[in-house]
């Protein structure tokens, strides 16, 4: 066997024989590529100025290259850091997008290539502010195009890429800035829910949320209906802060979820229950990053589906799709993908009847008649079967 040894490495050396570096040590080099470059790309694209301006033409070419060429080595990967279905959906989306941003600026779209790589933050926070697990590794900005920016795309870009800290103090600059006033309504909404995700899902801190909802509540800016729903927030936060134990079963987030919906079917605000609904999130996320085969994993993808609903406002599409299909594959034939499929089925159907011009394209219905087959019964019918369920 001695006698082997050098003729094994001799084969090695003269092939180019080398051992692969470990699933994880490729996610994380992939995942570093991308923060490089969106920590060049996204500044520039948040500016329509700079993104017009024929100086950065090549910076936004290469990075844009680059983004998608790392995007698609991530989504391709074989082994990933969770079992969460919405990781794999948020990658492949994501990657599919910086391809297509790819197209269209080389086909002269600068404006539609502009849109989509905007939206790649979005992406990019579903992903990053799930739980308070993951890399704190992403590159920091430091160049000029990121100094223009305002102090609210200063948030949502660090948050994005998970300098969680510098996000929030951002967040901190645009509450006591006059110029959220100058900014579209929903801008200020939208960077709010991402970081009282920070702080709730991530950071699983009562405090910073409660400061967070606090500078809502007296900001001079802020729509009245905002302002109204931050001291619902306030309330349900001061139930967080007082309750004995922290949820982290199954059953803490059906309890959670109930008293979202509780909150919303009572109040005229549109996201009463939402500081509930970020609780039995993360919770949810948890207990699915390792997938663990049976009935309580199929319970936690259905019930992550339902959550997912009330917070479609953070995602860029809807998450319940894809939780519910992997429900009714995870357990095929039983309650519990019979009751993901009838979600599933109307969110499609709405879908596209919102759009009389534009039917359900094939692979999608086909996709939808092959899960309406592994949801059934396998003896009896819909209309006899289950039915004290509904």
């Amino acid at each position: 066997m001695k006698a082997l040894f050098p003729l094994i490495l001799a084969f090695c050396i003269l092939t180019s024989c080398k051992t692969s570096p470990p699933a994880s040590e490729t996610w994380t080099g992939e995942m570093k590529g991308m923060g490089e470059s969106l920590s060049t790309l996204l500044p520039i694209a948040l500016d329509p100025v700079q993104f017009s301006n024929p100086a950065n033409y090549e910076a936004i070419d290469l990075q844009l290259s680059r983004l998608s060429h790392f995007a698609h080595e991530v989504e391709a990967a074989k082994q990933k850091p969770s079992d969460d279905p919405s990781f794999e959906v948020v990658g492949q989306r994501f990657a599919d997008e910086m391809a297509e941003a790819k197209h269209q600026l080389q086909i002269g779209n600068r404006s539609y290539a502009r849109y989509l790589i905007r939206g790649a933050t979005g992406y990019c926070i579903s992903c990053h502010t799930q739980t308070d697990r993951g890399p704190h590794f992403l590159a920091q900005p430091t160049g000029a195009s990121f100094q223009r920016l305002s102090s609210l795309d200063k948030a949502a870009y660090l948050i994005a890429v998970w300098n969680f800290d510098a996000g929030l103090q951002e967040y901190e600059k645009a509450m006591n800035s006059p110029d959220v006033a100058l900014l579209p309504m929903g801008s200020l909404e939208a960077t709010t829910l991402r970081a009282l995700a920070v702080a709730v899902r991530v950071k699983k801190d009562p405090h910073q949320a409660d400061t967070i909802v606090s500078r809502i509540m007296y900001s001079k800016w802020a729509p009245v209906y905002l302002q109204l729903t931050a001291s619902k927030w306030k309330a349900s936060i001061k139930e967080w802060q007082t309750s004995r134990k922290p949820a982290h079963t199954l059953d803490d987030a059906k309890a959670l979820i109930n008293q979202a919906w509780t909150k919303q079917v009572e109040s005229p605000l549109s996201r009463s229950g939402l500081i509930e609904a970020l609780r039995a999130s993360s919770v949810l996320h948890e207990l699915l990053a390792q997938k663990k085969p049976g009935r309580a994993y199929a319970e936690a993808l259905y019930y992550a589906g339902l959550n997912a609903e009330a917070l479609r406002d953070l995602d860029p599409f809807p998450l319940n799709e894809a939780y519910f299909e992997a429900c009714i594959r995870q357990l095929p034939h039983s309650d519990t993908a019979k009751n993901c499929y009838l979600r599933l089925e109307g969110a499609q159907i709405a879908d596209y009847d919102a759009f009389e011009a534009m039917p359900m394209p094939q692979k999608v219905h086909d996709n939808l008649s092959a899960l309406r087959k592994l949801a059934e019964p396998s003896e009896g019918s819909w209309m006899d079967w289950g039915t004290h369920d509904l």
